[in-house]
């Protein structure tokens, strides 16, 4: 391993899986909020309800942080997974979501 910056995947089969997994997991976390992603930037902008360096305001961003990670996991799942199944690369370049 010395010099390797990077693992090669096992295989397409196993990172869909993975990333499948990572989706699920992101889904499941996100649903154990009491608010959304959306609700929290709406609590954000009014000033008068989470006003600038309090306490109330610092959590909805660390909240909010949270959230907007397990819904870059769940994006990154939503795109990949049907990539790896192109199974080619012409069928992978002529995919909607494959971007140069």
């Amino acid at each position: 391993m010395e010099g390797k910056s990077h693992l090669s995947p096992v295989s397409a089969s196993n990172e869909r899986k993975v990333l499948k997994l990572i989706e699920e997991v992101s889904t499941r976390a996100l649903k154990r909020f009491s608010t959304t992603y959306e609700e929290d930037s709406e609590i954000l902008k009014d000033e008068k309800r989470a006003p600038r360096y309090s306490w109330y305001r610092n959590a909805i961003l660390a909240r909010s942080g949270e959230k907007s990670t397990f819904i870059a996991y769940q994006n990154l799942a939503k795109i990949m997974i049907p990539l790896l199944q192109c199974g080619s690369v012409m069928k992978l370049k002529s995919h909607p979501e494959y971007k140069k």
